[in-house]
């Protein structure tokens, strides 16, 4: 399976979906399991495929989530508002998602983060209001000075005088099985 993702790392497949591959692995590991069950071994695939089954439904209760990212790590600085992009999701490594050298506009901003099965390290301005919404599911999340962990916790952080700042940036962050830090 990393050699799957590795290969498809370096061909560059345009919007390669995570979750789609895997339904089909599981669906391969369930025909398996059926044939070999007349022999009464298993070779591990019951185990597989519990596995797997967590991942889909990990990726899968989060649907705001892309997942595009795959495996490893990843570092994403865009340094202009335009270049920001929406949404920033990863699973199985690590991300760090650097928001220091945007120069946000008047207002409010909005960015979604999601991580699975890793970590995701966020950097925001110093200058600008922050508020944090989402959740942490069987992980841990390190939100302005604010610890949240757990099988499932709530995130509600803002910055002092978040409603009333002329710039603001609002993260909805989605931490599953992994750990967040937003500072």
């Amino acid at each position: 399976m990393i050699g799957f993702s590795r290969l498809v790392e370096a061909t560059d497949l345009p919007d390669f979906r995570w979750v789609a591959v895997l339904s089909v692995v599981l669906a391969v590991i369930g025909v398996a399991l059926l044939v070999e069950s007349r022999r009464g071994v298993n070779g591990g695939l019951v185990a597989v495929g519990i596995v797997l089954t967590a991942v889909l439904a990990v990726t899968t209760a989060i649907p705001s989530a892309n997942w595009d990212s795959g495996f490893g790590d990843r570092t994403v600085r865009p340094t202009t508002a335009a270049t920001l992009e929406r949404s920033y999701d990863h699973a199985f490594g690590s991300m760090i998602v650097d928001l220091r050298d945007v120069p946000l506009p008047e207002g409010e901003t909005r960015v979604s983060i999601g991580i699975a099965f890793g970590d995701v390290s966020v950097r925001v301005p110093s200058d600008v209001a922050v508020r944090v919404t989402g959740t942490t599911v069987f992980g841990s999340s390190s939100v302005l000075g604010r610890q949240h962990d757990g099988i499932t916790s709530d995130i509600h952080e803002e910055t002092d005088g978040y409603e009333n700042a002329p710039r603001r940036l609002e993260i909805e962050l989605s931490n599953a099985f992994g750990s967040a830090t937003v500072r």
